[in-house]
């Protein structure tokens, strides 16, 4: 594959010939499309085109399904090189349509992961710069001696002394 798959190059299917590869009803194809379920485009002739891409990620294809049309062949010739039929192995293009879909589907969660983890990091860094923030401000904090602390701080302090004084004065003179 050595370019981007455009939306040109991506095999499309009618609603007929998408219900003939995972073996469902046009109707029940249709519902989904309805629904939501399954993305489809309109055409200018008001038929639906559905993605191979789609089309599989939400149905999984038959066995032995009908070759895709000749749309799709063609993308999967420019994607496989254009010696694609001269080539072809026990790989049928309905399987090689199947088999993108899944890629690309794999694809888009991987990125959804990656981008996943790439806000975690960053929320762990932050929270890791904040922690240190921290550590640092405490490592830094001088606790004030009485010289520099406020007047009524040395004087309650002074206060606690003497009673703290008093207190044990009190105690040996009861237990004497």
């Amino acid at each position: 594959m050595g370019h981007d798959a455009t939306a040109d190059d991506m095999a499309e299917f009618t609603l007929r010939k998408a219900a003939e590869l995972v073996g469902k009803s046009k109707s029940t194809i249709f519902r989904a499309i309805k629904t939501g379920r399954l993305s489809a485009t309109k055409t200018e002739t008001g038929d639906f085109a559905i993605q191979a891409a789609e089309l599989f990620r939400v149905y999984k294809p038959l066995k032995g399904a009908a070759s895709v049309s000749g749309t799709a062949q063609r993308s999967t010739q420019r994607q496989m090189g254009h010696d694609a039929t001269a080539n072809a192995t026990a790989e049928t293009p309905v399987e090689t349509a199947v088999r993108m879909a899944e890629l690309e589907t794999e694809l888009r969660v991987l990125r959804e992961l990656l981008d996943e983890l790439k806000r975690q990091r960053d929320d762990y860094k932050t929270e890791r710069d904040s922690w240190r923030d921290r550590a640092e401000h405490l490592l830094t904090f001088e606790r004030p001696t009485k010289e520099q602390a406020p007047q009524s701080d040395v004087i309650r302090s002074e206060s606690m002394a003497d009673i703290m004084r008093r207190m044990k004065e009190r105690q040996a003179q009861k237990s004497a």
